[in-house]
């Protein structure tokens, strides 16, 4: 558990100094938990309090028909009962990060020390901790009288996905983590093209089939949206159908496993006709004019 914003200590609860035996830990526990109950009962007579002076606010406002002003002196007697009964945000603990930044995290949250923890909209919060690129699922609560805990759920990089001349982190359902992460991650597959994210899983599901190929895969390329062109480290493009990619990898899988395709001074292996696998060599040197098109 991490402190994200805090102006007591970063130790939780319950956490004693080294070297202490139980009978040293006690009293800062018993302390805390006395703070705790002084709290509480203050806070049930000022809470009332206030709700009686912002009445009695609201009420002398709707006389003199000062509707807002009636309604503002409701909110600042509420918000100073809070206070002084001790229910004003004090720290903000995170549970659950590992990569998420701490600032990305403060500013989505946009808490501040001293706000009233009991008027804070916990759904509001989490929707918003939920929005870093980070987070897949947030859990918002409140530790009264003073604290704000944030329990979040990262997502794991999956692949790259290369748009436009950007290249985004993205998790296995296609969801960006970073929308340019540059040079880094350079270990993870990197897809190209419109909806690559979106089929990522899709793609890794049908390379699974064979784990010897999948480990030789650099790039994956959607084309038009309709079908994928398999980029090997070898310089090989690996061209898929549209319709049963499986089964073509498969047989490109067998083919390769008997005949060392992979091996051999090839640039393509076309798989997209039904029970064969055409390739064609490298040519010794570039051909001027040569040009080949998609169908």
């Amino acid at each position: 558990m991490r402190p994200l914003m805090a102006d007591s200590a970063d130790r939780v609860l319950g956490g004693g100094e080294k070297g202490k035996g139980a009978a040293g830990r006690k009293a800062p526990v018993e302390r805390e938990l006395l703070r705790r109950q002084r709290h509480r009962k203050l806070g049930r007579f000022v809470i009332a309090g206030a709700f009686a002076v912002a009445l009695a606010g609201g009420y002398v406002g709707l006389q003199r028909d000062w509707h807002g002003a009636a309604l503002a002196a409701m909110d600042r007697g509420l918000d100073t009962a809070f206070r002084a009964a001790g229910l004003g945000v004090a720290e903000v603990t995170l549970e659950g990060r590992r990569r998420a930044g701490p600032e990305a995290l403060r500013r989505a949250l946009g808490v501040a020390v001293g706000d009233p923890i009991l008027r804070l909209d916990l759904e509001d919060l989490q929707h918003r901790v939920e929005g870093v690129g980070w987070v897949e699922t947030a859990t918002v609560t409140r530790r009264l009288p003073d604290r704000l805990h944030i329990a979040i759920i990262e997502r794991e990089p999956f692949a790259r996905w290369q748009l436009d001349g950007r290249t985004a982190l993205i998790d296995r359902t296609g969801q960006v983590i970073l929308a340019d992460v540059g040079a880094r991650y350079l270990t993870l597959p990197r897809l190209v093209g419109p909806g690559a994210n979106l089929r990522a899983a899709e793609l890794f599901a049908l390379l699974d089939s064979a784990p010897a190929l999948k480990r030789q895969v650099s790039t994956a390329s959607l084309i038009r949206e309709r079908r994928w062109d398999i980029g090997m480290e070898s310089g090989v493009t690996v061209r898929l159908p549209e319709t049963d990619p499986g089964e073509a990898w498969a047989r490109f899988s067998e083919v390769n496993r008997r005949d060392g395709l992979l091996e051999k001074r090839l640039n393509l292996i076309d798989l997209r006709v039904p029970g064969r696998v055409i390739v064609r060599l490298e040519p010794p040197a570039a051909e001027p004019g040569a040009v080949e098109r998609e169908t």
